[in-house]
């Protein structure tokens, strides 16, 4: 599958070939991919990026964002695979792997009110707006995650999460993430509300719409969110996408000129390499 050129990509690919990488520091974010089984096939949960933000601005994407010190405490209250089982998955280290799954429960709190979490190994909470002031408090960094399911007798899930790929920003940007996807099928009961002022919209969408309007230039999402939703796109129901098993990269970008003056962008991965898109010569 190509993909459109991304907007303004184009002139920062050339001064990426005439002066080197950007100087952006490579930090680690997790994301996570909500389903849930509608009329039309599997349904995804998207956020569109408003315009207070740096990038991205009008782009669907998925609750997530950086890993934070708070997500890095040794003493979180957690239940199912241990950090050790995910370092295997994810790579790294034990602690290293945690914070990545914590980051990913905690932003989709903070972004969307969803919380992969509750009171036992085997109950996840159905009611969160109770925690409203609690939410806001994370994402002020106000709160560490780990004081606030202390403080609500929760365990956070992380049996509920599934590991769905790993992309790494272009060398060419300024802001740079080593990004990893998650799956996690909505829990019973919940229900998004009230997101952060990081978006101006919230939906669900059925990932073939998604994907074919994607194609066809009629909904803005940035390459590796298209490209994990292509993934998904081969199951039928929200159960099988969480129980598919996804390419874990890191998928990393490069580019390489071609005739007329003309750029190919392409990703790459433990699994090979393809065009992603091709960036026209110069008028």
């Amino acid at each position: 599958m190509t993909h459109p050129v991304p907007d303004g990509v184009a002139p920062v690919v050339r001064r990426f070939l005439r002066d080197g990488p950007a100087e952006g520091r490579l930090r680690d974010a997790a994301t996570v991919l909500v389903l849930r089984d509608g009329p039309s096939g599997v349904e995804v949960f998207l956020q569109r990026r408003s315009a207070t933000m740096a990038s991205a601005v009008g782009h669907y994407v998925f609750p997530g964002g950086l890993v934070d010190a708070g997500d890095r405490d040794p003493d979180m209250p957690w239940a199912g695979p241990t950090p050790s089982d995910w370092a295997l998955i994810l790579g790294g280290t034990p602690s290293e792997a945690a914070a990545l799954v914590c980051a990913a429960v905690r932003e989709t709190f903070e972004e969307c009110g969803l919380l992969l979490a509750g009171p036992t190994p085997s109950e996840v909470v159905t009611n969160t707006r109770q925690w409203s002031a609690e939410r806001a408090a994370l994402a002020a960094h106000q709160l560490g995650f780990a004081d606030f399911l202390r403080g609500n007798g929760l365990l956070l899930r992380s049996d509920l999460l599934r590991a769905a790929g790993r992309w790494i920003t272009p060398e060419w940007l300024a802001r740079r993430y080593d990004t990893r996807f998650f799956v996690a099928r909505l829990p019973d009961g919940q229900v998004p509300h009230n997101p952060s002022s990081e978006s101006d919209e919230i939906l669900w969408r059925p990932v073939h719409e998604a994907v074919d309007d994607y194609a066809d230039g009629r909904f803005r999402l940035m390459l590796p969110t298209a490209a994990v939703l292509r993934e998904i796109n081969r199951e039928s129901t929200a159960e099988g996408a969480w129980q598919a098993t996804y390419n874990q990269g890191p998928v990393r970008f490069r580019v390489v000129p071609a005739e007329g003056g003309a750029i190919q962008v392409m990703t790459a991965s433990p699994v090979g390499e393809s065009l992603a898109y091709t960036i026209p010569p110069e008028p």
